[in-house]
């Protein structure tokens, strides 16, 4: 007899309940118990500015908006999120459900490297590769180098190598990229920047940009300890750094 109780708790607990749990299920499925009802859309970019973000979280939302009413057990999470990862702004996204008619997204957006800012004042975002993001409101631009010239709008290599100029300039120093206001580029003269304390202007050319940066650091320096303060600093030279002085107060 003993033996039979536990062969009848066994099936108990490995069939009849299973089952039973699964039939509820079922039934409250049916009943559009687990229909999505609720959207959230989480950006995760360990920073507080992503406000500039808005119009491109209301396009994820849409995405999703196109399956409210479906069943989370239903839901084909792999396409949704094949759809939103195609979106330019975004690094990653994972899609979790939660029970009962929950759907959350949490996203993983690119790095603003720089903000293209054209003639009529209007602000794009510049990411990864040079790629382009839709303008933003001025009130709403995120803490990066302004990018300057109507020029980058329209050549996507050009801004392609203003990233790589700039990720090759150090994060930390005297000559560094928090000490850069804008960058812009010349025809024949490459890429120049714009320093921030003073206004000195900085032509760094295209290439050999970590040894001009070193230079250009080195001779900040000596310009500090003497104070002088320069006007232009041209380091895209062979062998030497020129320096014109700043006249005047």
């Amino acid at each position: 007899m003993t033996g039979l109780r536990i062969l009848f708790r066994l099936i108990s607990i490995f069939v009849v309940i299973p089952v039973a749990l699964g039939g509820a299920l079922y039934f409250l499925n049916q009943k559009n118990y687990f229909n999505l009802d609720r959207i959230e859309v989480l950006i995760d970019n360990g920073q507080l500015e992503s406000h500039y973000l808005k119009p491109q979280v209301e396009v994820v939302e849409k995405i999703i908006e196109a399956s409210r009413g479906q069943s989370l057990w239903r839901l084909d999470l792999s396409k949704l999120q094949q759809q939103i990862q195609k979106l330019n702004w975004i690094e990653s996204v994972s899609l979790v459900r939660q029970w009962p008619t929950t759907l959350k997204a949490k996203i993983k957006p690119l790095d603003v490297k720089l903000l293209l800012m054209t003639k009529k004042g209007q602000f794009y975002p510049i990411v990864r590769e040079g790629e382009i993001l839709n303008p933003i409101e001025i009130k709403n631009v995120p803490d990066a180098m302004i990018l300057r010239g109507d020029i980058f709008q329209k050549n996507s290599n050009l801004r392609k190598k203003a990233v790589s100029i700039l990720e090759n300039i150090p994060a930390h120093g005297t000559f560094s990229r928090a000490q850069i206001s804008e960058m812009s580029y010349k025809d024949k003269e490459g890429f120049w920047v714009t320093l921030i304390r003073n206004g000195t202007e900085v032509r760094l050319g295209e290439e050999l940009v970590p040894l001009k940066s070193a230079r250009v650091s080195q001779v900040l320096d000596y310009l500090k300890s003497n104070q002088f303060d320069a006007r232009v600093i041209d380091a895209d030279l062979s062998q030497k750094v020129l320096v014109r002085l700043r006249k005047g107060p």
